[in-house]
């Protein structure tokens, strides 16, 4: 019954509500309609504006396309011109190339032309006399000869100027302060005058240049006899043509005293010998002038023959 009852309730509310939603039906399909309507209006407005726009973009489109067109055809021309003139530099390049590559096999050349004779002429100037006074020289050439690359222009004037001032020197006499070591190992500093490539003395002593060590040394012995430094003036020098091998040989050669010491016991005998000899001969000469003298003044008196000469004594015998 319950049940019954609650099903007639909402039969009852159903019907209501339909016949409420039949009158209101009608007012929203006016309402409707209406609103459809002012859509449609709205819609061919918006239309129309939308294809006036669209008629605005394609004419602009068309615009934009004529300019691009344009500058496609123009940077197309540039690009021909750009690639004809890229070619011409690509040839022209080639060339450059070519001639760099020539140009580098005599400039390669000439560098190693220019550490050769830089090293050369440092091994040439390190044994001459003149780097006892001018040793800083040797490293400019030291240096010289660990160029790398091409040599500048400064260089090779620097290597210029190192052979010239070489053959400058050659000619002349300079005096200048330096240090020089003694026989006895002692470096003294003093007045030394070089004379030219060929000698260099100090405190009346030669000396000579040593090219390892770079420093002057007194000749252990000196050069020319006792005769020569007799009669030898101040205003003279004796020098050595061979740039010190002459003054080198006198510390090798011995003297007359050291000849003897190396003969020995048997040198000694044959100098005794030889000095016998020579007194023989100077008594032999001594009595033949004396003989001779005799028979000159015997041929003056051969009447009166005498026995202390030749000449007499076969007179003498003549007679008898």
């Amino acid at each position: 019954m319950k049940a019954l009852r609650l099903l007639l309730i909402g039969v009852l509310g159903l019907s209501c509500a339909s016949t409420a939603l039949a009158q209101s039906s009608s007012e929203t399909l006016e309402q409707l309609l209406q609103s459809v309507k002012r859509g449609q209006a709205e819609g061919r407005v918006v239309n129309a504006e939308r294809e006036n726009r669209f008629i605005d973009y394609r004419s602009e489109q068309e615009t934009l396309y004529k300019q691009a067109r344009s500058e496609a055809l123009t940077l197309e021309r540039r690009a021909a011109s750009m690639r004809e003139k890229f070619n011409s530099n690509e040839k022209a390049l080639a060339k450059l190339k070519t001639t760099l590559q020539e140009n580098s096999g005599d400039l390669e050349q000439l560098s190693s032309v220019f550490r050769q004779a830089a090293g050369d002429s440092q091994s040439l100037l390190t044994d001459s006399l003149v780097s006892a006074q001018l040793p800083e020289r040797l490293q400019v050439l030291a240096a010289l000869s660990r160029t790398e690359g091409i040599p500048a222009p400064e260089d090779i004037e620097s290597l210029w100027y190192e052979l010239q001032r070489e053959m400058t020197e050659n000619g002349r006499i300079e005096r200048f302060k330096g240090e020089y070591i003694d026989p006895n190992g002692e470096p003294i500093k003093a007045d030394i005058v070089r004379y030219g490539l060929f000698a260099a003395t100090a405190n009346d002593q030669y000396l000579r240049y040593q090219s390892n060590s770079r420093r002057l040394e007194v000749l252990p012995r000196q050069p020319g006899s006792l005769l020569d430094k007799m009669t030898r003036s101040d205003d003279t020098i004796l020098i050595d043509p061979t740039r010190g091998t002459l003054f080198g040989l006198l510390v090798v050669r011995p003297n007359l005293k050291e000849r003897i010491a190396q003969g020995g016991v048997v040198g000694a005998i044959i100098l005794v010998l030889g000095a016998i000899g020579v007194l023989m001969t100077f008594y032999q000469l001594f009595f033949l002038f004396v003989q001779g003298r005799k028979m000159l003044s015997q041929r003056k008196h051969l009447d009166q023959p005498k026995d202390s000469n030749a000449l007499g004594r076969i007179l003498l015998a003549a007679r008898g």
